[in-house]
This record gives structure tokens, C-alpha cells and sequence, in this order.
């Protein structure tokens, strides 16, 4: 594996492992390896980790405004993006591309731990510029990309005044934004399935739409709930109201584990 690794990124001088669950099997180095030989520490891996002990933490501002952090657990994680594939029908021949920062759940979730789950590829823009992005996209043969709505309407503007077009990818999840109907329209007249997804750094995502969907569903509404997921709509008082009405900015999600 290492060696495949440094063959395959030529920039790439060392890879360090973390052996504390397993023993290594390979003459690459070790964390505890380094540790100790730099501050003469006896390391001993004593801790033991439960899948619902905090995994990560992501700062978000949500519907209050208010900055708070977010602590997902193992399972959570896990949980979210093993069902976010399976409904997408991402394979490890999908190849992702993710303009959004990794410290947003956007990019860590979708951009970091799908593609890991599955061993597929994933490819990141830094900081996003829609030509670039055209660019990477069509070189690296990018089947999927996931990104606030802005960044899907700058990829659109550039293949509209340019002519260029992306050729292999399948389709564009889009958030953070409403995402109007003529813009749904317009991507997939360039053979671009653009689906609206809905969520929140604290459980990701909640509902979406799925990609044969995306011209069925493309007007008022956001799609369904993803597999293991319970959405309630309620009013000022948390209480249950029924479909075709407008709810409150309160929300309530229960996910099984």
C-alpha cells in the first residue's frame, strides 16, 4: 500500500502511521515511533474509544445565529454518510468533487467521509473559481459534486457564456440556499442533474432529493427524508401541523442509530 501510495502522488515523501489499534505491517514509521524518540515518553494505549463517544466537533451558526459547536459522535458520522451513499448509489468508481472547506459539514461529511467509507476518490478545490473548477472537474472525470447553491450558479453562468460543458458529471447536490426551478431546469439541459438538499451541522442531512427525482420534485420542496430519518413540521407551540401549511423556524429530527 505504501508504495502504491508514493507512486502513485509523486510529491509525497513520508507517510506516518497510527499504529495504537493494530499492529503495522509495513517499514513505514510510526506516530508512537516519533513521539517517543523526540520526548522520551513511555506511550501506552490505554484509551479506549466507544463508537458514541465525540467524534468531531463543527462550529455553526444555524437559524439562531448564535456561534455554537457541534459534537457528532462516531456513530452519527457513520450513520449519516453510510445511507447518504446508499441512496446517492455512490460506488467506489463515483469520483466527488468538493469546492467547500473541510471544516464545514458540508466538506467534512460529504467531501471527506462518504468518499472514505466507500474508497473512492474525492477531488478539492481550495478555494472555489467556477472556471477552475470546470477545468478539474472534466480533467479528474468527476461523476458528482456537492456545494451551496452560489457556487452551482457560477459553474452554470460559465458553461452558458463559455460553451464548455461537464462531461462526466452525473449530478449537483445543492444547499445552503433556494434553489429556483429555471436554474433545476437549466443544469439539466446540460445533462447536469441539480437536486436541493436540506440539513444542519448538527445531523447531515435530513432530507434531500435523489437524482431521478430532480425534475419531478423541482419546485417547493426540498425532497423527502433520507432512510433512518424522522422530520416533524410544527407551529409556535411544537405542535404537529399538516402538509400545506407553513411551519415555524423550530425543528425537530430523530435519527436511529
Amino acid at each position: 500500500m505504501d508504495s502504491i501510495s508514493q507512486k502513485d502522488v509523486k510529491s509525497l515523501k513520508h507517510i506516518v502511521l497510527l499504529d495504537n489499534l493494530k499492529e503495522k505491517e509495513s517499514n513505514s514509521i510510526t506516530l508512537k515511533h516519533i513521539l517517543s524518540s523526540y520526548f522520551s515518553l513511555n506511550i501506552k494505549d490505554e484509551v479506549m474509544v466507544d463508537s458514541n463517544d465525540v467524534a468531531a466537533i463543527l462550529c455553526t451558526s444555524g437559524t439562531t445565529g448564535c456561534a455554537k459547536g457541534a459534537m457528532l459522535t462516531h456513530n452519527n458520522i457513520i450513520f449519516s454518510e453510510k445511507y447518504f451513499n446508499k441512496e446517492l448509489g455512490i460506488t467506489k468508481d463515483d469520483i466527488m468533487f468538493m469546492p467547500a472547506p473541510l471544516n464545514h459539514a458540508t466538506g467534512f461529511h460529504h467531501g471527506i467521509i462518504a468518499p472514505m467509507l466507500i474508497g473512492s476518490k474525492v477531488v478539492l478545490q481550495q478555494k472555489f473559481k467556477s472556471k477552475k473548477a470546470i477545468e478539474l472537474m472534466n480533467r479528474e472525470k468527476c461523476t458528482w459534486s456537492m456545494g451551496a447553491t452560489p457556487f452551482i450558479y457560477d459553474i452554470l453562468k460559465n458553461i452558458r457564456e463559455d460553451e464548455v460543458y461537464l462531461s462526466s458529471l452525473k449530478f449537483y447536490l445543492c444547499g445552503g440556499a433556494v434553489v429556483p426551478e429555471e436554474m433545476v431546469r437549466q443544469a439539466y439541459e446540460y445533462g447536469i442533474k441539480l437536486c436541493e438538499v436540506y440539513g444542519s451541522t448538527e445531523s447531515v442531512p435530513h432530507v434531500f432529493v435523489r437524482p431521478d427525482e430532480n425534475i419531478e420534485l423541482t419546485f417547493g420542496t426540498a425532497g423527502r427524508a433520507m432512510e433512518g430519518v424522522e422530520v416533524k413540521i410544527v407551529d409556535e407551540n411544537r405542535k404537529e401541523i399538516l402538509p400545506g401549511n407553513l411551519g415555524k423556524k423550530y425543528r425537530e429530527v430523530q435519527m436511529y442509530l
